[in-house]
């Protein structure tokens, strides 16, 4: 069964805006813009990751790394978590959404309001 998620930012290796990911039996088959409407298409606000099976992203992780480097981004969180950067195609994966962005709307560079963030597993 062909699974596609859709959301304002996608993070594989890097952000991609308004893109869909396309799973097939849980593997990663492709990453592609979000053109039009495409039906049966699961979309969510804000970010969705794509980390390799088995890795567990929390909020918490986030939060820890936001208090003991002030100043740090969504972004910069994102880039250090080893996991996010091996995905390839064709490779079991998991999912995770968030409503936290990886930009602001001033600056699209940090992210100073993650006390009401989650990060959900999809």
């Amino acid at each position: 069964m062909i699974r596609r998620v859709a959301s304002h930012y996608i993070f594989w290796k890097s952000i991609f805006r308004m893109h869909y990911v396309e799973l097939q039996e849980g593997v990663f088959k492709q990453i592609a813009p979000l053109a039009s409407e495409i039906p049966n298409t699961e979309f969510y606000n804000g970010t969705v990751m794509v980390v390799a099976e088995g890795v567990e992203l929390s909020a918490l992780d986030w939060k820890e790394y936001s208090t003991a480097y002030p100043g740090t981004t969504f972004k910069d969180w994102l880039d250090q978590i080893e996991p996010l950067s091996v995905v390839s195609m064709d490779s079991p994966v998991w999912l995770y959404h968030t409503d936290l962005s990886p930009y602001t709307t001033a600056e699209f560079s940090t992210n100073d309001c993650c006390g009401n963030g989650y990060i959900q597993r999809l």
